[in-house]
Order: structure tokens, then sequence, then C-alpha cells
């Protein structure tokens, strides 16, 4: 089954071989991280969250998120944003796709009243996304996804924040979607495009039971094998270059809580499978 582009970066999951569960502990030596997967976007009739979220939250003394939700969120990031996501002076949209690819997104321009020509100096990523967004926004999906929840909540209530990754990688990692398949990834992300309700209660659905194969079957299995360039970029590394950052907060005073997107948990590239062959022991809260 296809994914949905946009959905996959706010929650990409692969089946996990410990079973199912929202929130994971990690142990060695008398020590313990706590482990969740997040939904970066949700609808208000997905909350509350599990309940699983609130007994971490309380048993947590520092929310690790993905990256700064405040600095992300603000509106004077939007114009480094545009920067990254901006084609090179001299070429438009139409220059870097094929004729199919442009006649498909053309085509679902005129059928939404979506007007293309104000997206054809930036790349494809970015106007993907800005479709996704305008779908989202129509069917209710305006309310803040954990990461965002979660850090309002350690704000109010004066825990430790801190983060994983810059807000620049993050922005780099968002430009780069796609990139040196473009024509490829348009097409599939307009395809999903048609089916983003029915997906996003599939997703939403699954990630509440905590049903990590659901969640591999609709999100990774056809991008690993599709857009291999992109799982890794997209998922693998970033993972990779956290798992150092994990590792020392086991030699830190407290209970840290590691709040990220999904697919960077489970499976054989995520946290919970790297930590357990570096000897850790992984069992659900």
């Amino acid at each position: 089954m296809k994914r949905l582009w946009g959905i996959s970066f706010l929650l990409l999951v692969s089946a996990a071989a410990w079973g199912d569960a929202a929130v994971w502990v990690a142990e060695k030596g008398g020590e313990r991280v706590l482990l969740a997967g997040t939904i970066h976007m949700l609808r208000p009739t997905d909350y509350p969250l599990p309940a699983e979220f609130e007994g971490a939250y309380r048993q947590a003394d520092t929310l690790y998120l993905e990256t700064d939700v405040e600095r992300m969120e603000s509106p004077a990031l939007a114009g480094e944003l545009l920067r990254r996501m901006t084609l090179p002076r001299g070429r438009t949209l139409e220059d870097v796709l094929s004729t199919e690819a442009y006649g498909a997104l053309q085509a679902y321009a005129e059928e939404h009243g979506i007007p293309l020509q104000g997206l054809q100096r930036f790349k494809p990523a970015m106007v993907i996304l800005s479709l996704i967004g305008l779908e989202l926004e129509r069917l209710g999906v305006a309310a803040e996804g954990v990461d965002s929840f979660m850090y309002r909540k350690a704000r109010r209530d004066g825990k430790a924040l801190a983060e994983l990754e810059s807000v620049e990688e993050q922005l780099d990692h968002l430009a780069a979607m796609g990139k040196g398949r473009e024509s490829a990834f348009v097409l599939y992300s307009l395809e999903d495009l048609e089916r983003t309700d029915e997906l996003m209660d599939e997703l939403v659905a699954a990630w509440r039971r905590g049903d990590t194969r659901a969640l591999g079957e609709l999100f990774v299995t056809d991008m690993k094998r599709a857009f291999p360039g992109l799982y890794a970029n997209l998922l693998v590394k970033r993972t990779r270059q956290w798992l150092p950052r994990v590792e020392e907060m086991f030699h830190e005073p407290g209970t840290e809580l590691v709040l990220v997107g999904a697919a960077h948990l489970v499976g054989e590239e995520g946290l919970l499978a790297l930590l357990e062959r570096r000897g850790y022991r992984i069992r659900p809260l």
C-alpha cells in the first residue's frame, strides 16, 4: 500500500520485534530512558492522548523532542524555510518535472482551485507539502500534534526541555524530500493525496492502539522499496545521529522522555533495535 508522503514525515513507522506499545522503556545498569513515538499533527477529535503518554510524562524530569518546537513554529522561520525550498535562479517547477508529473500536478491544482503559478519557483518538496497542508486543513487537521502538545505542557509545568537536532537540520531534511526523483515523488504524492482522509483515520487508529505492524505496512514498506534514498536520509541517518545523544542520557541524573516521530522508534533501523543491539533491555512501559 502506498503511503501519503507528507503524512509520512509526520508519522513514519515500521514493524517492531517487541510487540505493540505506545511508550517504551530502555534499561541498562539500573538506569532507564523512556521513549515514545509521536504524530506531529492531529485533529481535535484525536485527543486526549493515549494514557501511556500521561504516565510517561509524570515520570519524566526532562523531555527530549526532535527539535526546538517554539522556533520551528515561529513565523520568523518562514523566510528560512522558503530560502531552502526555492529553486535556483532561472529554474521553475515545470523545468524540474517530467511532462507527466507536471501535467498531473496541473490537473490536481485545477480540480482543487489552487493557483499553481504561485508555486513555480519552489522545489517539488515545498509544493507537495503545501498541497498536503491545504488538504489537512480542509479535513480539520489543524490541532497541535503530540510534540507541540507535550512541549507546551512541559513549559507550563516547568519541566526541562531539550532537542535532538537543530531546526536548520530539520529544514534541510524537508527540503531534500524527493531529491533526484522529483517526478516520481510528485506522482506518488498526488495519488495518495486523494486518500488523505482515509489514511489519516487509519494511521491515528493504529497509533492509538500501538499497532506498529499496521503502521509499518501503511507507511514504510512502499517508501523503502520505491525511494530508498529518502528512507535512508529522512529516517535511518537521522535516527543513527540521535543514538549517541540518547545513550548519554543513561549517565545523566533524573528520567528522560524521548518523543520522536514513531518511525524513528521502531523497526530494524529504529532506536529500540539500535539500543537493544547495544545491550539495553527494551520493554513496554
